[in-house]
């Protein structure tokens, strides 16, 4: 499964990408892009 998380600055993504990884098994990448 693969799982993008969008929104504007500051809207709480990074927040929210960790939550879902938290939720998940092991084997998650989890890559912070910024400014692209």
């Amino acid at each position: 499964m693969l799982t993008l998380v969008t929104g504007g600055a500051r809207s709480g993504k990074s927040r929210h990408a960790e939550a879902l990884i938290a939720r998940c098994a092991a084997g998650v990448i989890y890559r912070h892009l910024a400014n692209l």
